[in-house]
């Protein structure tokens, strides 16, 4: 009889274990494909391009995949163009599902989803120089 309480009493615990381990799988995954990035030229009048499509001037917010490495560009005329490049890492909810997956395995499978990453920077200034 007491081999089957202790039975039982494990068994409970397996249970939640492994309920847990679907519930809290790969929150990266319900996290937004996108991410925002600001960019910001010197000069208010500046033409900014990111990925080579026209955003806006001087100052704007656009969304980025958070997977994929992101060029942005300031042009204006008498001024060099201010060139700068980002990638993306691994962020915060990454993170937390590649440690979530030493206890329970099922996190891991966030790491898969742009929810796990973001890019390296959220802020960007772009400097444009005169042409001498």
């Amino acid at each position: 009889m007491e081999l089957v309480v202790r039975w039982r009493g494990k068994a409970k615990i397996i249970v939640i274990w492994v309920a847990l381990s679907f519930v809290g799988q790969g929150c990266s995954a319900l996290n937004w494909t996108q991410t925002p990035l600001k960019v910001t030229a010197s000069e208010p009048d500046a033409y900014i391009y990111v990925n080579g499509g026209y955003e806006g001037v001087g100052k704007v917010t656009t969304l980025v995949n958070r997977r994929e490495s992101v060029s942005v560009m300031a042009k204006k005329p008498g001024f060099n163009p201010a060139v700068e490049s980002i990638s993306y890492r691994i962020g915060t909810l990454g993170i937390i599902d590649f440690i979530g997956g030493f206890v329970f395995l099922f996190p891991f499978l966030g790491l898969a989803f742009p929810g796990a990453y973001t890019t390296s920077v959220e802020n960007v200034t772009l400097v444009l120089e005169p042409i001498s």
